[in-house]
């Protein structure tokens, strides 16, 4: 059973980096779901031993969430339903249903914290629907108002626990589901933007905030900055797991020879044969399956052929000269999603920033991969320590 809420205690994390699978994205999503979803390592050795395919996967999560949640193991059964819904698409009804229940049993183990107060939640408009937000006010001094954020495949229930760690170090911390992103998708059915400005000035608006740091993760951590070039009130950014260009990062799994196929033939907007050649792609690689599948169901997107367009518009390049406030740039050495390469473009495009501050993670602190998700601890007293010495 899951202990019983102290709501004055400082949110603990796990820290490690485990093997459990082949698969480098099926392995970091089941590490995510032991250090985001806190699921209990030894549930998710079970789950991922003899896993033959993405299928199996799902099977075994669905089947162990019902188990789980009749135990009363709360936190085991969010990380299960959310790995469920994580890997369907949309035709799947057990997709929504599963988002569906990790939220409602997430609102159930929380509810103390929002009956009380601590943690205000409600909805921002945007395009005549809404996003959801938490927000959360430190007890003591404030030393900043931070905006926080995922990206690509994020629910903003993940990072509950960041923004209580956070508001203990005195920030006032506003966490959202952006366009595309947890229940502004799966409910309110909004799509991706890269015009990511638009809900940001929204949040500054609402909240009638005057000065604030945007906190970014994975894709987000391109929209971050975006936001901060075009809405002033940002005057520090912090990007985690930074993409130059997430239309790079999407072919960068291939070898060069097949990059550059793609990108001749994009060049002569070639869509048919380009349909046909991902569509292959995804039959015979579950990582290409997978994010081919949800980035066009995300970007509303009919085809590959038009997810990786619209793709192409997820960039710092376009827009990194116009990023005048502080920057801390994230990353780690074993990235499975963006080569350590890349982050020169990343800091090439910001020349005209008033700092940067580049810190590459490693293994030895656990926290090598994508967005430090082995050791999340190291992450935000990093983020905090950077801001400290600014304000």
């Amino acid at each position: 059973m899951n202990k019983v809420l102290d709501m004055n205690q400082i949110p603990s994390f796990k820290k490690g980096t485990y093997e459990l699978h082949e698969n480098s994205n099926i392995n970091y999503q089941l590490n995510r779901a032991i250090n985001w979803s806190n699921a209990d390592i030894e549930l998710i050795k079970k789950i991922s031993s003899n896993l033959r395919n993405i299928k199996s996967l799902v099977d075994k999560c669905y089947a162990e969430a019902a188990i789980q949640e009749q135990k009363g193991n709360i936190d085991n059964a969010i990380a299960c339903y959310r790995l469920v819904d994580f890997f369907l698409g949309v035709e799947d009804n057990r997709k929504l249903t599963a988002y569906n229940r990790a939220l409602n049993l997430f609102n159930l183990k929380n509810y103390k914290y929002f009956e009380s107060n601590i943690v205000e939640k409600g909805f921002i408009k945007y395009d005549k629907k809404r996003v959801p937000y938490y927000l959360v006010n430190p007890e003591g001094k404030l030393k900043d108002t931070l905006i926080l954020h995922g990206g690509f495949d994020s629910y903003m229930e993940e990072f509950f626990d960041s923004i209580l760690y956070l508001r203990s170090k005195g920030y006032r911390v506003i966490l959202f589901d952006g366009p595309g992103q947890g229940y502004a998708n799966r409910i309110e059915k909004i799509p991706f933007t890269f015009e990511w400005e638009r809900i940001v000035t929204a949040i500054h608006d609402k909240f009638d905030i005057n000065e604030s740091t945007i906190i970014g993760l994975s894709l987000g951590a391109m929209l971050a900055p975006r936001a901060g070039a075009f809405e002033k009130r940002i005057k520090r950014v912090v990007s985690v797991g930074l993409m130059h260009n997430f239309y790079d990062v999407l072919i960068s799994t291939r070898n060069k020879r097949v990059q550059n196929i793609l990108k001749i033939l994009f060049k002569f907007n070639c869509k048919n044969t380009i349909n046909f050649l991902i569509n292959n792609m995804m039959k015979s690689d579950m990582l290409a399956e997978w994010g081919i599948r949800h980035g066009m169901e995300i970007f509303d997107s009919k085809t590959p052929f038009d997810f990786f367009n619209k793709a192409k518009k997820y960039n710092v390049t376009d827009i990194g000269m116009n990023v005048s406030q502080d920057i801390l740039i994230l990353a780690g050495d074993n990235d499975h999603f963006i080569p350590i390469d890349f982050y020169k473009f990343m800091i090439d495009a910001f020349n005209n920033v008033n700092s940067m501050t580049f810190r590459i993670f490693n293994n030895k602190e656990c926290a090598e991969n994508h967005c430090q998700v082995g050791n999340c601890k190291l992450l935000l007293d990093t983020i905090d320590s950077w801001l400290s010495e600014r304000l």
